[in-house]
């Protein structure tokens, strides 16, 4: 029994190694970029899909979305940001959000300041989603949608889970 074991161990390594055919590294899915405009004509297209996204960010008290003044006056997208965010979205871009969304501000003694919205433009990669189903009402099983964000008052959510690019967008001014 052991001379069986010992040829069998001889022959494998005198016999020579297989040849496999090397495998084509995988790639993966290419990430759609998407109009922002477009995404709002066709939101049930990209409903629950990864994509990328070019808009402009508004961040302030009670407020956290995306808008375009050429087709979204109403700031339908709240957005959020997934926790996987900070280590996928390069430090030097981490920075410049943080300038822009908290800009150093004089303090008053004595005076509880709320900063302003702030806006940037960016663009994102992350998950769209569209309008929850809600809960039933009535005996008919229709279905009040629920909202997202703030008090639920945005149709749509965003959830960025990378920023590629961020630059400042200032507020148009009033003049």
């Amino acid at each position: 029994m052991v001379k069986f074991y010992l040829v069998l161990a001889l022959s494998l390594m005198v016999l020579p190694p297989q040849q496999t055919k090397p495998s084509a590294p995988s790639q993966p899915p290419e990430i759609p970029t998407i109009d922002y405009c477009e995404l709002l004509r066709n939101p049930d297209s990209y409903d629950k899909k990864i994509i990328r996204l070019r808009a402009l960010y508004v961040r302030g008290f009670e407020v956290a979305a995306f808008e375009h003044p050429q087709c979204d006056e109403a700031r339908t997208v709240w957005v959020e940001f997934d926790q996987s965010e900070p280590s996928c979205t390069d430090k030097k871009i981490r920075k410049a959000m943080q300038a822009i969304f908290n800009p150093p501000r004089k303090r008053k003694r004595g005076v509880m300041e709320i900063p302003g919205p702030e806006r940037a433009e960016l663009l994102v990669v992350g998950r769209f989603e569209g309008p929850r189903p809600g809960i039933p009402v009535g005996t008919e099983g229709r279905r009040i949608f629920t909202g997202h964000g703030h008090m639920s008052h945005y149709k749509y959510r965003f959830v960025v889970q990378c920023v590629e690019q961020v630059k400042a967008a200032p507020w148009p001014s009033s003049n």
